[in-house]
């Protein structure tokens, strides 16, 4: 939590007007807890969050390590652009054209992603049509699809 505290401090201190929602328990983020610009509606359900996603202008990820997310993956179906760290298996979902994507660890660079797709709605608009089209894309009836071709040609050849 250390990445996001320093995303949200530093984006709060040079455009304090953008607020984060941030959907965990209060304990996780207790560090963040009591700043301006951080609403904390703690743990939300299927609904909840969907509601959340649906509100929001962007999806922040700051991450140390992936191999597959689902919330990314929500949220790029929602079209919402994404600013996430970039690990592990990130790049199978995101694209450049769907997410800024930042070097791991390094909260700056996620604070102006942040702030720059913040101040850039054509940008963000593009980016958020592009994530879901991606989402689209990794949609498991296609994916499924795609895998029964794979295996069709392999039992002709």
């Amino acid at each position: 939590m250390e990445l996001l505290e320093t995303v949200v401090r530093t984006v709060g201190e040079r455009e304090p007007a953008i607020r984060f929602r941030v959907c965990a328990d209060r304990d996780r983020v207790a560090s963040i807890a009591g700043l301006p610009n951080v609403e904390i509606p703690g743990r939300v359900g299927d609904e909840g969050l969907l509601r959340e996603y649906r509100s929001a202008d962007l999806f922040l990820l700051p991450l140390t390590d992936c191999t597959a997310n689902n919330c990314l993956l929500e949220a790029m179906a929602c079209g919402l652009p994404l600013v996430a760290s970039d690990v592990g298996g990130v790049r199978d979902y995101a694209t450049d054209e769907s997410a800024a994507l930042v070097p791991p660890g390094d909260g700056e660079a996620m604070a102006d992603a942040v702030l720059g797709l913040c101040g850039d709605d054509e940008r963000r608009a593009e980016m958020a049509r592009a994530a879901r089209r991606r989402a689209l894309a990794l949609d498991w009836g296609r994916v499924a699809n795609s895998l029964l071709g794979v295996y069709e040609a392999v039992g002709r050849a």
